[in-house]
């Protein structure tokens, strides 16, 4: 499950420009790829690699799972994480279950 917070919620309601968070499956992945490298001390992971084989572990998860949170307001649930065969598909299936939440 994907929710997004009633902060940012709040800020796509009250603001117009599109550009004011950028939440798409490409910088939802960025994101992932960067903490993932980051923790794991690598520069070589990349969206089409799958989190687990990359070395990603539970810890990682909530570590990725507490940057999305702050960085663009979403809750995942960790299950997401370890469902996925890569890390664009974590990313896109951010976008889609929180559709799919909000509506």
């Amino acid at each position: 499950m994907v929710r997004i917070s009633k902060e940012i919620e709040g800020r796509w309601n009250m603001e117009k420009d599109p550009r004011t968070i950028d939440l798409t499956s490409v910088s939802i992945g960025a994101c992932i790829v960067s903490v993932l490298n980051r923790l794991l001390k690598r520069n070589d992971i990349s969206i089409n690699d799958n989190f687990l084989e990359a070395g990603g572990q539970s810890l990682h998860a909530m570590t990725v799972i507490d940057e999305l949170r702050d960085r663009f307001g979403i809750e995942i649930s960790p299950v997401l994480i370890f469902e996925c065969a890569t890390i664009a598909e974590i990313a896109d299936r951010c976008l889609t279950e929180e559709e799919e939440f909000s509506v």
